[in-house]
C-alpha cells in the first residue's frame, strides 16, 4: 500500500468532498458540451471532465508499478497515462496497485473489484470516478487527474448503540439495542481508533477492514470530534502496552459498558464535559447519543451489511488544556483551495478553513515540495493564522465563529491580484512577516512584498500542505519533545498537525472556471503542463519506489512525465496565460540566486544538490536541500501529434518524453 505518514497525501475533508458532489452536475453538463465542441472541424485540445460509474478498468502491464491503462466511466474510454497516481478518499495508489492490492478473488481475475463488470464484484455497481482530462486532436481522452471512490455514502444521525466487544456502532437505530439503523465500522486496518472482530469481518482481514485501499487516515485524523480531536471506541479486548505516559499500568480492558479502558478513557468525555479533556495524550471515546456523520461505502459480508467509513465527525467541540506543556492539542483542515495554473482569472488565491482544540487557533502552514533525487519532502512557509491577525487586525483569520466554540474556527485567505495592490488581510507576505516565527526569515524583504514576491509564495502549486499548531511547532524546537499521544493500542500517534492533500477531483486544487472568465471559451483545456508532478512524477508524494524501505526513494535519473501527456496545446504556456506581471524575483528563503522572471516559478522544482548555509532556519522536519530549476513544457507538443490509436481510449499511444532544461535558479530550504 502506498499509504504514508505525516509527509503524505491522504484525505479530502468533508467540506471539500461535499463541494465536489454539488459541483458534479456542472461537470457532467460541461462534459456534454465538450463532446459537441470536440467534433468541430478544427479539432483542438478541449477539456474533457468525466464523473460516472466505473464500468471497466484495465492495466497495460500488471508487472509495472507505474503502468498506464484505461478506465471506462460515464460511457467514455479514458486513457490513464503511465506515471499517474490515483487519489482515493484517504490514500493514493498507482493504477497497478488498484489491482495488486485488491482482494485475492479479484487478483486471480486481474481485476480491481471497482468496475461494474468485474467478476469479483458481486455488488452489481461500480465505483465512482472523477476524472479531469484533455481530449486531444486525435480524439483520445487522456486523464491528468483521477479520483476514485468505492461509493459516496453518507450517514448522519445519532449513535444509538456501541458494541465494545466487536468494535462497531449503530446510527439511528433503537437506542440501547443492537437493532435498526445503520451498522458502521471504521475502515481501520492499522487499528488506530478501534479493535474489531465479529459480524461482517472477513477471515484474515486487517482489523476487519473489508478493503484497505479505502482506509481512513491514521495520522492526519479523519475520524474526529468537530475540533479535530481524535476519537476512539473503547474495547473489551485485553491488550498489553508500553506505558510511555506514566499511567502506572501496562494492560487495559473495558467492561461491557465501555468503561475502564485506560487507552480510550471515558474521563476525556465526562470530566469537565470535555472542556477541556482530562488527558489529551489519549483519544476520546464516542458515546451513545453523540451526533455523527460517517462517510464511506456499504459492504455486504457474511450476510451482514454495514457502512465501511473512511471518515467520521462527531458534533462535539472537545478542547485541550492551555498552558500545559505536557498536553498536546489537535487541529483539522476542513476546506482548502489553492489556485492552479494557468491563472486565467488573473489572480492567485488560497482559502484555508479549519478548526482547533485551542482558541484562538494558532496555526502555521507550509507548502510541501518533493525533490526528484530521493523524492524527499521540503517545506516552505505558506500561511499563519496569528500572522494574518497581526497584519489585518484582530479576528481577521481567527475566532471566525459567532458564539461558543466559534473561537476555535480559523479562516486564512490570500488574494494576489495581478493588477492591483493586495490588502494586508489577504497578503501572504504580510502574514508571514507579521508572525515572529516566520518573520525571523525576513520573507519578501527584497522587494518589500511585491506582487511577484506574493505570487512566489503560492507557486509552484504544491501537492500537499502541512499545518501545525503553535504548540506543536514550539515542542519540535526542543531537544527532547514533550508532547506524546498514544492510540487505542498504546502506540505513539500524531498530534498538533494536519497534512492536507491536493487533487483536482480530490479537492484543494482550484482550476480556472471559464464561466467566470469567458463564456465563449468554456472548452478551454486545463493546464496540466503547469502541474509539476504531471511533468515529473518524482516531484509528487509517492513519486519514487522505496525499494529498501528506508524512507528514501530510489528515483530514476531522468524526468518521468505522464505518458501519454494530456497536453493542452502549443499556445498554452502556463506561464503566460494569466497575465502575470513579468518581474525579477529574489527571496533568499526561496531562491539562492534571483529569477529573471517570476513566472518561471510555475515550472520550478526542488533540486536537493544545492546547500543552504546555516541549515534549517525554523526547525521544521525538512531533511533535504532546496533549489529550483525549470522544467520544459514545450516538449509536450509531441503529444498533440500522436498517431491515431486503434480507438479513442485504447491506450495505444506513444509516450511524450520530458527533459529538464538547464537550471535557471536555486532556492534555499528553510
Amino acid at each position: 500500500m502506498n499509504k504514508r505518514l505525516e509527509t503524505t497525501a491522504t484525505y479530502p475533508p468533508a467540506g471539500a468532498r461535499q463541494k465536489q458532489i454539488f459541483a458534479s452536475t456542472f461537470v457532467v453538463s460541461l462534459a456534454l458540451l465538450v463532446g459537441m465542441w470536440s467534433s468541430q472541424v478544427h479539432a483542438v485540445p478541449v477539456t474533457a471532465p468525466v464523473v460516472g460509474e466505473i464500468e471497466k478498468i484495465t492495466v497495460n502491464d500488471i508487472n509495472d508499478h507505474w503502468s498506464g491503462g484505461v478506465i471506462v466511466a460515464g460511457g467514455q474510454n479514458i486513457i490513464v497515462p503511465k506515471n499517474l497516481l490515483i487519489d482515493l478518499p484517504a490514500n493514493r495508489l498507482t493504477l497497478q496497485e488498484l489491482f495488486t492490492e485488491a482482494s485475492a478473488s479479484c487478483q486471480t481475475q486481474t481485476e480491481t473489484g471497482l468496475a461494474k463488470g468485474d467478476k469479483c464484484n458481486a455488488s452489481g455497481t461500480g465505483g465512482i470516478a472523477t476524472v479531469m482530462a484533455t481530449r486531444i486532436d486525435n480524439g483520445n481522452v487522456i486523464a491528468g487527474d483521477v479520483f476514485i471512490q468505492k461509493a459516496a455514502e453518507i450517514v448522519t444521525g445519532q449513535i444509538t448503540f456501541i458494541n465494545y466487544t466487536d468494535g462497531y456502532f449503530r446510527v439511528n437505530g433503537k437506542v440501547g439495542t443492537n437493532t435498526g439503523g445503520v451498522m458502521v465500522r471504521l475502515n481501520d486496518p492499522d487499528s488506530r481508533h478501534s479493535i474489531q472482530q465479529g459480524l461482517g469481518c472477513k477471515s484474515g482481514s486487517l482489523n476487519c477492514s473489508p478493503d484497505p485501499r479505502f482506509t481512513l487516515d491514521g495520522d492526519n485524523y479523519t475520524n474526529v470530534f468537530s475540533t479535530g480531536y481524535p476519537l476512539c471506541i473503547p474495547s473489551t479486548q485485553p491488550r498489553s502496552f508500553t506505558d510511555t505516559l506514566g499511567l502506572g499500568v501496562t494492560t487495559t480492558q473495558a467492561d461491557a459498558s465501555g468503561n475502564g479502558d485506560v487507552l480510550c478513557p471515558i474521563a476525556n468525555r465526562t470530566v469537565n464535559n470535555g472542556q477541556p479533556v482530562d488527558d489529551s495524550r489519549r483519544f476520546a471515546p464516542i458515546r451513545v447519543g453523540d451526533s455523527i456523520t460517517a462517510e464511506g461505502n456499504y459492504e455486504f459480508i457474511g450476510g451482514v451489511q454495514f457502512l465501511s467509513a473512511h471518515s467520521s465527525g462527531v458534533s462535539v467541540a472537545l478542547s485541550t488544556k492551555p498552558n500545559d506543556p505536557t498536553q498536546p492539542d489537535y487541529m483539522f483542515l476542513d476546506e482548502v483551495e489553492i489556485d492552479a495554473p494557468g491563472f486565467q482569472n488573473q489572480r492567485a488565491r488560497t482559502l484555508i478553513i479549519g478548526y482547533a482544540t485551542l482558541a484562538p487557533a494558532d496555526v502555521m502552514i507550509w507548502s510541501i515540495h518533493y525533490d526528484p533525487k530521493t523524492n524527499s519532502p521540503h517545506e516552505f512557509p505558506l500561511a499563519s493564522s496569528t500572522g494574518c491577525d497581526a497584519a489585518g487586525g484582530p479576528g481577521t483569520c481567527t475566532a471566525q465563529g459567532l458564539v461558543g466554540a466559534g473561537a476555535n474556527i480559523f479562516k486564512i485567505r490570500h488574494d494576489v491580484d495581478f493588477a492591483i495592490a493586495t490588502k494586508p488581510r489577504l497578503n501572504p507576505c504580510a502574514h508571514l512577516q507579521s508572525d515572529a516565527r516566520f518573520g525571523a526569515l525576513a520573507p519578501c524583504s527584497a522587494g518589500g512584498g511585491t506582487i511577484a514576491e506574493q505570487f512566489a509564495i503560492l507557486s509552484p502549486i504544491p501537492h500537499e500542505i502541512q499545518a501545525r499548531t503553535g504548540l506543536k511547532f514550539a515542542d519540535m524546537q526542543l531537544a527532547t519533545p514533550q508532547l506524546i499521544t498514544v492510540d487505542i493500542n498504546g502506540n505513539e500517534a500524531t498530534n498538533g498537525q494536519y497534512l492536507f492533500p491536493f487533487g483536482m477531483g480530490l479537492g484543494g486544487i482550484s482550476t480556472p472556471e471559464f464561466n467566470e472568465i469567458n463564456l465563449d471559451a468554456l472548452g478551454t483545456p486545463l493546464s496540466f503542463s503547469g502541474i509539476p508532478w504531471n511533468l515529473d512524477r518524482r516531484l509528487g508524494p509517492g513519486g519514487c519506489l522505496d525499494n529498501n524501505n528506508d524512507g528514501i526513494g530510489e528515483c530514476e535519473a531522468t524526468a518521468q512525465p505522464l505518458s501519454p501527456f494530456p497536453f493542452e496545446g502549443t499556445t498554452m504556456d502556463p506561464r503566460t496565460l494569466g497575465s502575470i506581471p513579468s518581474a525579477t524575483y529574489n527571496d533568499p528563503n526561496y531562491v539562492s540566486s534571483g529569477l529573471s522572471d517570476v513566472r518561471d516559478r510555475i515550472l520550478s522544482y526542488v533540486n536537493p544538490d544545492a546547500l543552504r548555509p546555516g541549515g534549517n532556519a525554523v526547525g521544521v522536519n525538512d531533511t533535504g536541500n532546496f533549489t529550483t530549476a525549470l522544467l520544459s513544457w514545450t516538449t509536450h507538443s509531441a503529444a498533440n501529434a500522436l498517431p491515431p490509436s486503434s480507438g479513442p481510449g485504447s491506450g495505444d499511444v506513444s509516450p511524450s518524453p520530458v527533459t529538464p532544461q538547464a537550471q535557471i535558479c536555486s532556492a534555499k530550504r528553510i
